[in-house]
């Protein structure tokens, strides 16, 4: 189970199953029991709360509980610690950042760095890092129209022997549908 939390014991039927990737908060005031749903309809107890008993082993009536919090995002160790996907020689990379955030890295770039367009179906406001150091000569970078300056240039040329981190969110607002550069950090 996540995080050592516990089953509950059955599933109450007026409790809707939130979308793919979402859970619903709920607290039980009566037993002082706070639970959730996950997408797959699974209930859980959290704080450590077995069964359907609160403390006290106060029964659980779910029939008048409300949520505190619908459809929240469901956080996962791969939002928090991103996928890598790590090149040393790549004349056009291709990161595939798909439903996770993502950290894309070229070692020792050899030859000129034509990005591709980002692979997979990303969600609005993922983000994806990408790492570029070349082989000890300066490389020319160019990009695909998936990404686009959000505030920073996309950048046309590694410094040499120097790593240039790129940090991208990909932004559906206004059916932009790109992954914006919002920094760029160059090592000194």
């Amino acid at each position: 189970m996540p995080g050592g939390l516990t089953l509950l014991a059955s599933l109450p039927a007026n409790i809707p199953t939130p979308p793919a990737g979402k859970i619903t908060i709920f607290f039980n005031i009566t037993a002082g029991l706070p639970y959730y749903k996950d997408s797959s309809g699974s209930l859980f107890s959290l704080l450590g709360s077995t069964g359907p008993q609160g403390p006290q082993g106060v029964p659980v009536a779910f029939s008048n509980d409300e949520p505190l919090f619908e459809d929240y995002p469901l956080i996962s160790l791969a939002s928090i610690n991103p996928a890598l996907s790590s090149l040393s020689l790549a004349s056009s990379p291709t990161p595939t950042p798909d439903a996770t955030q993502f950290l894309y890295s070229l070692t020792a770039l050899a030859a000129a760095a034509a990005f591709v367009n980002p692979t997979g179906s990303p969600f609005n406001g993922q983000k994806l890092i990408i790492r570029i150091k070349d082989d000890g000569t300066a490389r020319g970078l160019s990009w695909g129209t998936a990404y686009t300056p959000g505030g920073v240039s996309l950048p046309t040329t590694t410094v040499l022997s120097k790593i240039l981190t790129l940090g991208f969110i990909y932004n559906t607002d206004n059916a932009l549908n790109k992954w914006q550069l919002v920094a760029s950090a160059q090592e000194a």
